[in-house]
């Protein structure tokens, strides 16, 4: 199995471990997928269907050139592949489907 160590800054709030890091696209699009809600049963199923404008839309801004400056919130669901820290890097495990993507709206913004 593939694992990857991208820097990390760990966060603690309300008792919690938040882990802030930068993936690059092709690690994100292999480990990530999406529950959506009222169709699939898995908990945490949050996110809305597609809607063909919007991706529409998102296709285009982005073959002009437009940026993505977000954050997109993953819950890890791996249990046998846990993230693990060394110093300050985050050690990920690049497999498929082990973090559900929780929040990720893409703001999108023209270059100067």
């Amino acid at each position: 199995m593939k694992t990857v160590k991208h820097s990390v800054v760990v966060v603690s709030q309300n008792g919690r471990k938040f882990f802030l890091s930068k993936l690059p696209a092709r690690d994100l699009v292999q480990i990530s997928y999406a529950s959506v809600r009222n169709r699939d049963k898995e908990e945490g199923a949050v996110q809305r269907l597609l809607n063909p404008r919007r991706i529409d839309s998102i296709k285009d801004f982005t073959l002009k050139g437009g940026d993505y400056p977000n954050c997109i919130i993953l819950n890890w669901v791996d249990e046998k592949n846990s993230l693990s820290i060394k110093g300050d890097k985050l050690i990920i495990a690049i497999k498929d489907r082990v973090a559900q993507i929780i929040d990720g709206q893409p703001t999108m913004s023209k270059r100067s």
